[in-house]
């Protein structure tokens, strides 16, 4: 049997986390979901993921300098991949992203996500 793959989307809007997961849990991933920073440190504290998916702003969708995600993801064991989403679109102004990590636009859709997903956990499962 093909192992699950476990994600963690930390997301602070029900709606997208609902989407996302609906999306996802047909292709075999298991979905841990998180609306604040806290919550995905408590996930992250007493699960195992095999990568992490991260809001740039998780904590106040508008407020422009909130990089609560980009602090979450710095906070992230570095041998777990991480995809942070972001409104903006090719280079974001003084994006430094953690080690693992990269960002995609999330006006990119949903297949844009799933296919980048796809590419990092085959790649991660091949080292494994």
């Amino acid at each position: 049997m093909a192992k699950k793959n476990k994600i963690l989307l930390a997301y602070n809007d029900r709606n997208f986390q609902n989407l996302i997961r609906n999306k996802l849990e047909p292709y075999g991933y298991i979905i841990h979901t998180a609306d604040t920073p806290d919550d995905a440190k408590e996930i992250l504290k007493n699960q195992s993921v095999d990568l992490a998916i991260i809001d740039i702003r998780l904590t106040d969708d508008d407020d422009p300098h909130d990089m609560s995600g980009i602090e979450l993801a710095s906070s992230v064991d570095t041998r777990i991949p991480k995809i942070v989403l972001t409104s903006y679109y090719g280079q974001s102004p003084d994006l430094r992203l953690p080690q693992n990590s990269f960002a995609i636009s999330k006006f990119e859709g949903i297949s844009r996500l799933l296919t980048e997903i796809q590419k990092v956990l085959n790649s991660t499962n091949d080292i494994i």
